[in-house]
């Protein structure tokens, strides 16, 4: 690892790590780059927000975007840089601070059959995986809770957030295996969710064949490649709905769908209801 020869990693404790983002949970880094740096007695989950950065990590460098994620353990060194936009959006990501002793906790709870904390632990690489819009939303609406309140509540919120982030790993690291070339396709389609494109203009991002796009697709991510955009603009839309605000012809155009109609009907064939009876439901459910 020639980079951790060339440079000095500042050690980062738990404890320093609260003091800088005066927060015992969770901090948003918008200044764009982080030092070089290790974790010395905690593991922390960081998402990319917005923006793009290159991180450089165990001696590799990569770029990295919204939705972009990792599970860093005690030891991992790392760094961030914000690489410039033309939009001129800044770089920011969110780091979640777990204790080694809440790891060990959370992690029976997530996966009492097997030591998920050993595999964890002992894996040869970072843990990485991908959020989706949706995911990130999500994920930010219990951060900024966490870091706005100290109610009784708060350490619920917390759990819940680790827990989320922990089955999101679980289940999505396998993106991290997928080569370069799908994982900028994934986050091309996740950035465009508001904007109509044809279905052409995703496969000549890549640089492939149309034939060679549709079965590379379905081979790592089980979902045609059509499929897997329109399932991103429903949970996406699922995040309209639940915000509340937006009428479903407001939604149908936001997202590009060519009618109301067309719309509802992909909702329900997906979800098995209609977008207004899922409003229902989620705002019943968070009533309770």
């Amino acid at each position: 690892m020639a980079e951790k020869v060339q440079e000095t990693a500042l050690k980062f404790t738990i404890k320093s790590a609260i003091d800088y983002g005066q927060n015992l949970y969770t901090n948003l880094l918008a200044s764009g780059s982080t030092p070089f740096h290790t974790h010395e007695d905690f593991f922390e989950f960081f998402y990319v927000v917005s923006g793009k950065a290159e991180h450089s990590l165990e001696g590799r460098t990569e770029e990295i975007s919204v939705g972009d994620a990792y599970l860093l353990r005690p030891g991992d060194c790392h760094k961030m840089r914000h690489v410039p936009q033309d939009n001129g959006v800044r770089y920011s990501h969110r780091d979640v601070y777990i204790s080694v002793e809440k790891m060990k906790e959370f992690c029976r709870f997530a996966a009492p059959d097997y030591d998920l904390y050993s595999d964890i632990v002992n894996a040869e690489a970072v843990p990485k995986f991908h959020l989706t819009y949706h995911d990130v939303r999500a994920a930010e609406a219990q951060a900024i809770h966490l870091s706005s309140t100290s109610d009784a509540k708060t350490i619920l919120c917390y759990r819940a957030l680790v827990l989320n982030l922990l089955s999101l790993c679980m289940t999505n690291a396998a993106t991290a295996q997928y080569p370069q070339w799908l994982n900028k396709l994934l986050a091309y389609i996740n950035a465009s969710v508001t904007r109509k494109r044809d279905l052409s203009e995703y496969v000549i991002s890549t640089g492939y064949c149309h034939r060679h796009v549709n079965r590379e697709f379905k081979h790592y991510t089980g979902y045609r490649l059509n499929e897997y955009i329109l399932r991103t603009r429903l949970e996406y839309a699922k995040t309209l709905l639940s915000e509340g605000g937006n009428s479903l012809s407001e939604i149908t155009y936001f997202l590009g769908f060519s009618s109301e109609s067309n719309f509802i009907a992909a909702f329900k064939k997906l979800y098995g209801i209609t977008p207004l009876q899922w409003k229902k439901t989620e705002k019943k459910g968070k009533s309770i």
